[in-house]
């Protein structure tokens, strides 16, 4: 797993480069300067991703259907119920005689270019944008790939949203939808958001709200395993026993790590608010990273917790937003980057296992 983290910052330190956006005087839009060295730290960790055999619960899953749709063998129970987008996908890399690792050589690009486009919006925070997402969406992105290639598309329908570009916006947000319905829920939360930066919304309204949900927390986890009968017949009616119940409901952070956790994300809207009408459309990323400060204590089982990742979007870019801002203010900018420490550590310190799990293999062995 070292290896994914080593190779993952030659995309950082490749946007260092004072020259590493150029701006087009038509459009007035940045791009990127594709040069070698620029294409050279692109492809090295999509490569790297993109080759890997068998990094999470899911991965062998996906690697089966690409085989059984080529083969055109039996599909498994879960993958008779997939969205529209996962099969077209597929079906077109198989068209084009691919093989089977193309598709998460596309997953792990769309990943990164992704978010190499949303960073265009903050020129000067590029480089720890990209930093920052590699710890933070890195690992599960290497596992549950139908959902991460949503997600691509929504931070690309974020940018074209910023840029109030009405139809690519929804062109983009349609793709997300036909990969991974769940992703209709970042669809309109862009949409409220979109609406509510309208008002002055103040930071303690936020950390009111963060409060509440992370004292209520421990009921909603009960209301949920109430309610786990129920949805122990829903889930096996389209899961053909790819996860045990009581893995999907495990908690993710026991309750001291939920507390420690909001004090922060309630220290990071306090910072965040000061900015919000500074820094162009700053705003829009703040109040959506702040719908995930408020779900978050509430997402504590993994099915919870993969629907919190659509309200994550946003996070790399508000804090690497923040942090250029505040980098010649010590005191706000120990106390970002201290946070951000604690966050990634138990973050990691909760996916131990995984990551021992799934040590790192190259695919050219099993392809089959």
């Amino acid at each position: 797993m070292l290896l994914y983290f080593l190779v993952s910052l030659l995309i950082p330190f490749a946007l260092l480069r004072s020259d590493a956006l150029v701006l087009k005087k038509r459009t007035g839009e940045y791009i990127y300067r594709k040069d070698l060295y620029f294409i050279v730290a692109f492809s090295i960790p999509v490569l790297v991703k993109g080759l890997a055999y068998n990094t999470g619960a899911d991965c062998l899953n996906y690697w089966d259907y690409y085989y059984d749709i080529a083969l055109n063998r039996p599909l498994a129970g879960w993958a008779e119920h997939l969205d529209p987008g996962m099969k077209i996908i597929v079906r077109i890399l198989i068209m084009l005689k691919l093989p089977v690792y193309s598709f998460f050589i596309l997953c792990a690009a769309l990943n990164y270019a992704s978010y190499l486009n949303i960073a265009k919006l903050f020129p000067q925070a590029k480089s720890i944008v990209l930093l920052l997402w590699t710890p933070m969406f890195f690992v599960l992105s290497q596992n549950i790939y139908r959902q991460y290639i949503a997600m691509g598309f929504l931070v690309i329908s974020i940018y074209y949203l910023l840029k109030n570009k009405q139809w690519s916006f929804w062109l983009w947000s349609i793709c997300a939808a036909i990969t991974h319905s769940s992703s209709i829920i970042a669809i309109v939360t862009m949409l409220l958001v979109k609406y509510i930066i309208k008002y002055n919304i103040k930071w303690y309204v936020f950390a009111f709200l963060i409060v509440l949900t992370t004292f209520v927390s421990s009921l909603f986890t009960d209301i949920i395993t109430a309610m786990y009968s129920v949805v122990s017949v829903v889930f096996g009616s389209f899961q053909d026993n790819v996860y045990s119940l009581d893995e999907m409901f495990e908690t993710k952070y026991n309750t001291s790590y939920v507390f420690v956790l909001s004090i922060i994300y309630i220290s990071w809207c306090y910072f965040a608010d000061k900015v919000k009408n500074v820094i162009p459309n700053f705003k829009f990323i703040y109040y959506y990273s702040a719908l995930y400060f408020i779900a978050y204590p509430l997402c504590q089982q993994e099915i919870l917790s993969r629907l919190a990742l659509y309200f994550e979007l946003c996070l790399p870019v508000m804090l690497g937003a923040l942090i250029v801002f505040y980098k010649r203010k010590p005191l706000p900018l120990v106390i970002l980057c201290g946070g951000v420490l604690i966050v990634y550590f138990l973050y990691f310190h909760s996916l131990e296992s995984l990551l021992e799990d799934y040590p790192y293999r190259l695919c050219f062995s099993y392809v089959r």
